[in-house]
């Protein structure tokens, strides 16, 4: 299925769903205030969930019931404001009786197998479209085994669906998503000191994966000018901005002295999708944010946004502060499914979401992009 979210009035969105084709099968208005506030709380929530898992950091590795408690309650809020966030979403009064027959219809498009769900939202709206829940919310079992905690939970969308919040216009045939191997690079920002810690971060096996794929052809700058310089030499037409560090209101740290600002990122962006050589190659780039509240902005000042540039499918980003060693682990795993294994944005999301190694930090990770892009797989 497919959910669209526009402008309509200055206090109102145009909310349409859609099965396979373009036409809507149910359209109706939302207020913007209601859903704005909704968004809000299911931020304070992944807040809360980002604070616990810095304050408790081995709690699911070392299972520890006490901490995991802690974690229960949490969960179980954001699952309530998740099912907030979703009555806001459908609450048209006028259109009450439409509404039921469209959850109807997607009840029945659910028990038949279909488990896509393409959002394309309006790019100023921030909502953490993965965090919508379905259903009522459980209670927690006490000593729950994670795969049953996750189950319990599965009524977030990003556990219900292979979900993707499809920021820009991008219209490519299908085949065109599965980019070539021999065109593809990528451009590494990492933070000087949190790459200097990723041997202590991560297991020397997941450590020694990581630093191979930091190695495709654009390369790892040590300052702004070295990344320009790189960008504007690379022969590479898929490129992967891979950014892993400290993200402060829309400033990427990535030492004492090398910073980009969001200006000096969207310049950069600019030049990497504005190069001559590109004029007639048509690339797809991705933007891999792993860094704090990627996902969120203000208006246009987003880092989000600056994927809606049809030389980009989009953004992979957070949704909350992310802790460093949980970030590279995180990384690791998302870069070997799609460097390594060739597999769809939306399978790679989908397997990580659903991956109980990783959770529930993984809840605060959302896909931004268009699900079909991935780099074709090694002959």
């Amino acid at each position: 299925m497919w959910l669209k979210v526009e402008p309509d009035l200055a206090d109102r969105y145009k909310v349409s769903w859609g099965i396979d084709g373009p036409d809507a099968v149910t359209s109706y208005h939302i207020g913007t205030v209601s859903i704005g506030d909704a968004a809000v709380a299911v931020r304070a929530q992944l807040d809360a969930l980002s604070n616990c898992a810095h304050a408790n950091p081995d709690a699911y590795s070392s299972n520890a019931p006490e901490q995991r408690a802690h974690f229960r309650s949490i969960l179980r809020n954001l699952a309530q404001a998740g099912r907030a966030l979703r009555q806001a979403l459908f609450n048209d009064p006028a259109k009450a009786a439409e509404i039921r027959e469209l959850q109807e219809l997607r009840t029945d498009q659910y028990g038949s197998g279909d488990n896509v769900l393409e959002i394309h939202p309006d790019r100023y709206l921030d909502v953490p479209w993965g965090l919508i829940y379905d259903g009522n919310v459980p209670a927690l079992a006490e000593h729950a085994d994670v795969e049953q905690e996750m189950r319990d939970l599965s009524g977030f969308w990003c556990l219900k669906y292979r979900l993707s919040a499809i920021v820009g216009h991008h219209v490519r045939a299908k085949s065109k998503w599965t980019r070539p191997r021999e065109t593809f690079g990528m451009l590494s920002l990492i933070n000087h000191d949190v790459k200097f810690r990723l041997s202590e971060d991560l297991p020397k096996d997941l450590y020694d994966e990581f630093c191979e794929y930091l190695n495709p052809p654009v390369g790892e700058p040590s300052d702004l000018d070295h990344c320009l310089s790189l960008v504007e030499s690379t022969k590479s037409v898929d490129v992967l901005v891979h950014f892993l560090g400290h993200h402060d209101k829309q400033k990427l740290v990535l030492g004492d002295k090398y910073q980009l600002s969001y200006q000096d990122f969207a310049d950069l962006l600019e030049t990497l999708t504005n190069r001559e050589e590109l004029r007639n190659a048509r690339p797809c780039g991705l933007l891999f944010l792993n860094g704090c509240d990627s996902a969120v902005g203000e208006k246009d000042r987003s880092l989000r946004n600056q994927a809606s540039r049809p030389e980009l499918c989009g953004a992979i980003a957070t949704e909350s502060k992310v802790r460093r060693k949980y970030a590279a682990l995180f990384g690791v795993h998302f870069l070997r499914r799609l460097i390594r294994q060739g597999k769809t944005l939306s399978t790679a999301m989908h397997e990580l979401h659903h991956d109980s190694a990783l959770w529930p930090e993984n809840l605060l990770y959302g896909c931004y992009a268009h699900p079909d892009f991935c780099i074709g797989k090694a002959t």
